[in-house]
């Protein structure tokens, strides 16, 4: 949670200056583009109840951890506003399919501390995305904004790859009652 914050969130601050970098000064434009993040998280939502009766949860996050790394790694590329829409929209569609697959565990990782375990859960995600602008900001002055971006897509890339790996549903044993 806590990298997938960091390199996915994190970026959202930094939209309007890549935009300043290939011509576009609009604000709106950074907006919009911002806002096609979401709408990927809308396609999501209108095709998870398809998906997960027919793709296994693993194949779930490796691909979403695939469409965002993909996506954000793309934003480091001088693409025109208009094919970043696309863009923008594949990385949020990519970031819920992960991020969804990861909060279904936080759940069940203990039957008797779910508060506990969805608030580490909440607090790295939040943690994360108050560090990721500083992260970017750091590699944005020491090694450029598009090696700073395609190291961001490795790490979303590297957190699907690992969660599809290792997160596992264990078989529920009984409760005493």
């Amino acid at each position: 949670m806590f990298l997938e914050a960091i390199f996915i969130h994190g970026l959202f601050p930094y939209v309007g200056l890549l935009l300043r970098g290939i011509g576009e000064t609009r604000a709106s434009i950074a907006g919009l583009l911002i806002g096609c993040f979401a709408i990927g998280g809308i396609g999501y939502s209108l095709v998870v109840p398809y998906v997960v009766r027919k793709v296994p949860e693993r194949l779930l996050m490796l691909t979403g951890g695939i469409l965002a790394g993909s996506a954000l790694a793309l934003v480091a590329l001088h693409f025109s506003w208009q094919v970043r829409v696309a863009v923008f929209t594949v990385f949020g569609l990519g970031f819920y399919l992960l991020h969804s697959c990861i909060q279904v565990h936080v759940t069940d990782l203990s039957q008797t501390a779910r508060g506990a375990a969805a608030s580490l859960h909440s607090s790295s995600f939040y943690l994360g995305q108050a560090l990721g602008p500083i992260v970017y900001g750091f590699g944005f002055a020491h090694g450029g904004a598009e090696p700073a971006i395609i190291f961001g897509g490795l790490m979303v890339l590297g957190v699907g790859v690992v969660c599809s790996r290792l997160l596992r549903h264990r078989e529920r044993k009984p409760v005493a009652g």
